[in-house]
C-alpha cells in the first residue's frame, strides 16, 4: 500500500514508520521532522543546526535506515 511521507509528502511504497509514529520516505526526512519536534518543545530551546537530533535519537534512526 502506498503511504505519503508526512515531511516531504512524497507518495511511495517503501515508507518507514520512524521515531515520532509517522511515516517517512527517508532518513534525512525523519532526522529533520524529528529536529523541528525537539525544537518546538518548550524549554528545550533552539537546535543548534537544522537536522540536529539528540545522540541517542540519531543512533535509533541511522540503525532504522541502515537495517534496509
Amino acid at each position: 500500500m502506498k503511504k505519503e511521507c508526512s515531511r516531504c509528502k512524497k507518495i511511495d511504497y517503501g515508507m518507514k514508520t520512524g521515531w515520532t509514529n509517522a511515516y517517512y520516505c527517508s532518513e534525512q526526512c525523519e532526522r529533520s521532522a524529528v529536529s523541528d519536534l525537539h525544537g518546538s518543545m518548550p524549554g528545550a530551546g533552539p537546535v543548534p543546526y537544522p537536522g540536529w537530533v539528540p545522540s541517542h535519537i540519531a543512533t535509533e534512526i541511522s540503525q532504522r535506515w541502515n537495517d534496509c
